[in-house]
Formats: C-alpha cells, structure tokens, sequence
C-alpha cells in the first residue's frame, strides 16, 4: 500500500485539488492501518464512513488487478470510477491502457479481486 506509506490523505482524491499528503496531527487509524488526513474535520468525515474514501483493490493497481496481480501505485496516479477510487502504476503509466477497455478491465480486475485470482 505504497499510497498509504506516501501519507496521502484518502478523502483528497475527491476534493476539487489534487491528492494531497495528510497531516501529522490529523491522523485516524483503521483496520490497523494509520492514515494521516487534512484537519480534524476531514478525520471525522473519513471515520464516519472509511470505505467510502478507500481505494479498490486495498490500494494496489486496478490495471494490474485485471491481470491479476498485487502491482503497486504511484500514489498521484488516480481514477474516480462511480464514485470509487481507483490507484495505478505511474511508471509506466497503467492509466492510459486501462481506459482503453475501461469496462473489460474493471470488470476483470473486480472479479480477480473478489474471487482472491491474484499473485
């Protein structure tokens, strides 16, 4: 979870600014992880509902979930897909390809992802 270690604030991916890294005073932790956030407004916001603003696939690629495997991100490389947060590869960019066939490889990557098909 390469975006975690980063300490990007999850709920900055869904603000009008580009993600950003949270706050050392601004942190809450969830399933054992920390995760650092913007202010204690967006740490109450991200507790009272910490799945909304997590991204798919428990942090790892989307493109490298539809082939199957744990890939990690660069944590600036993003997608909002339905409301849900997508992460990939920035070197090389997994984005790109990925929207070519975003529905094939969403779907493919969900269902690699809730079956356990990945290495």
């Amino acid at each position: 979870m390469d975006w975690v270690a980063a300490k990007y604030c999850p709920l900055s991916y869904f603000g009008p600014k580009d993600p950003h890294k949270g706050s050392e005073d601004a942190k809450a932790e969830y399933k054992g992880v920390t995760y650092y956030l913007t202010n204690a407004d967006v740490v109450k916001m991200f507790q009272a509902d910490p799945e909304k603003f997590l991204p798919q696939f428990g942090g790892y690629c989307a493109m490298g979930m539809a082939h199957g495997k744990l890939t990690p991100v660069s944590p600036d490389n993003y997608k909002i897909i339905d409301g849900k947060l997508y992460l990939f590869l920035g070197e090389p960019d997994t984005k790109a390809p990925f929207e070519k066939d975003q529905e094939k490889n969403l779907k493919t990557a969900i269902d690699n992802w809730t079956k356990g098909n990945y290495k």
